[in-house]
């Protein structure tokens, strides 16, 4: 087989190809794509964070070997962060459970 029967093979393809993806683009009408939602605005009073989610970032922060000066910040940030949602949202009661006053089970 010479060299030139295989180049206009591949040509031949190509032009094939192209005109096949060129037609289905143009016929395309948008039915099988997926239907997307409207984004909803987050409630200004409901924060991004909660405060579990604060305590989890603290507990992989504390387990950190290298402690320089940006791991100090960026924990008194998380510290601070914790502590404005905790002030906003309803107040919780820490009590201290004798062993005498846990619920048998």
């Amino acid at each position: 087989m010479r060299v030139i029967t295989l180049i206009l093979g591949v040509g031949k393809y190509a032009c094939t190809r192209l005109a096949d993806i060129g037609c289905r683009v143009f016929a395309f009408q948008g039915e099988d794509m997926a239907q997307t939602k409207t984004r909803v605005k987050p409630d200004p009073a409901q924060p991004i964070v909660t405060v579990d989610e604060i305590d989890e970032a603290l507990l992989h922060t504390s387990l950190a070997a290298q402690r320089d000066e940006n791991w100090h910040r960026w924990a008194d940030a998380l510290l601070d962060q914790r502590n404005r949602i905790a002030r906003s949202g309803p107040r919780r009661e820490t009590r201290v459970m004798l062993p005498d006053e846990y619920p048998e089970g």
